[in-house]
């Protein structure tokens, strides 16, 4: 873009020579007198002065347009920073809400972690069923909003490596509600399927 203003003004100033050249008549002379060289002088200042306006005009929109596109850039690597950070804050939740205890029933065991159970290592049966069926309602919740992330990240940033990571997580999760359906409710159900549509792309397709 620069080179072509350049170009452009080294044609316009060639031309404004001959064009001078043509007006003055083809048998004008070198100019002797201070009074010619003033006029030759103002007509060259003339032509460089709005050539050189013209190319800081070509530069300034050149520079606006650079501007534009890094502020674009910025406002882009801002909201990708942003989704992440909704799917790093959902999973950081449901991490935490694994993370908390039970009351067993077991007489050599105290307190049980609920990701052990939703991970497989320990049964269900070993809590108290009030418990457990609180636990599974509040992270039926956590996963709802962790699938609607991690379906966000993959439409504005990316659809693989961290997004399969979530995404093998967000379906572990899943499986596991899923068996316990009868302690979701009515809402258990289509919540459920409506996380499973967000993870396979799958909403909003005809």
């Amino acid at each position: 873009m620069i080179w072509l203003s350049v170009v452009a003004a080294a044609l316009l100033l060639i031309v404004s020579f001959v064009v001078f050249y043509l007006f003055a008549g083809i048998a004008w002379t070198i100019p002797v007198s201070p009074e010619h060289w003033g006029q030759l002088g103002d007509f060259i200042g003339g032509v460089t002065g709005t050539l050189l306006s013209f190319i800081s005009i070509v530069l300034l929109v050149k520079t606006i347009r650079i501007q534009s596109t890094q502020l674009n850039d910025l406002q882009d690597a801002a909201q990708k920073q942003g989704v992440l950070a909704n799917v790093t804050k959902a999973e950081e939740a449901i991490d935490h809400w694994l993370a908390r205890s039970l009351l067993t029933r077991v007489a050599h065991l105290n307190t049980v972690e609920f990701g052990d159970i939703v991970w497989g290592l320990v049964g269900a049966d070993v809590t108290h069923d009030k418990d457990f069926e609180r636990a599974v309602l509040r992270l039926l919740d956590l996963t709802a909003f962790y699938c609607e992330a991690t379906a966000l990240y993959r439409s504005n940033v990316d659809g693989y490596f961290i997004f399969k990571y979530h995404q093998k997580k967000a379906n572990t999760l899943l499986t596991f509600l899923g068996q316990h359906t009868s302690l979701l409710g009515q809402m258990g159900g289509p919540t459920l399927g409506n996380c499973r549509h967000l993870l396979s792309g799958e909403v909003g397709k005809s």
